[in-house]
């Protein structure tokens, strides 16, 4: 995922970043899937965060997803309409404006990198149009929403 992490009123060199998504997964059978996910950020405070996860397919009707950022459970009405519920974590880092702060009257906030992070929860619906054309439709709440200036704590 490389590219210009800007607000673009003043692109430098310090706004490019290339973070990159690390899977593995192993297939134990049919039904279980085990695996990890590692994602590399030079932005971000905590530059490299790995996580395990599990598939699990219960039974025909059943699916358990435990993958982060977004573990959710799933129930498959027909074959094509799932049911899900479930909850994710998404975020990023950035580096502000060399005037955030400035507008702020906070100067020293000036070009700092910030990480952000939302925690949400929720449920919806997965349905599939046609041969690989899906639509998900879903709503739910966001508990936590957080910005971290890496500098000023």
């Amino acid at each position: 995922m490389p590219g210009l992490y800007s607000d673009f009123s003043d692109v430098s060199g310090d706004d490019f970043n290339s973070p990159v998504l690390i899977e593995g997964a192993y297939r134990v059978n049919d039904s279980l899937e085990v695996g990890i996910r590692a994602n590399v950020d030079p932005f971000r405070n905590n530059v490299l965060v790995a996580t395990p996860g599990v598939s699990w397919l219960i039974n025909e009707l059943w699916k358990l997803e435990l993958w982060f950022p977004r573990p959710q459970i799933e129930y498959s009405m027909r074959d094509d309409i799932t049911l899900f519920a479930g909850g994710s974590v998404s975020g990023g880092s950035f580096r502000v404006a060399d005037d955030f702060g400035t507008s702020l009257g906070r100067p020293t906030l000036n070009g700092e990198k910030v990480d952000y992070r939302e925690v949400r929860a929720g449920a919806g619906v997965r349905v599939e149009f046609g041969r690989g054309i899906l639509g998900e439709f879903a709503g739910g709440w966001i508990f936590d929403r957080r910005f971290e200036f890496h500098e000023r704590n």
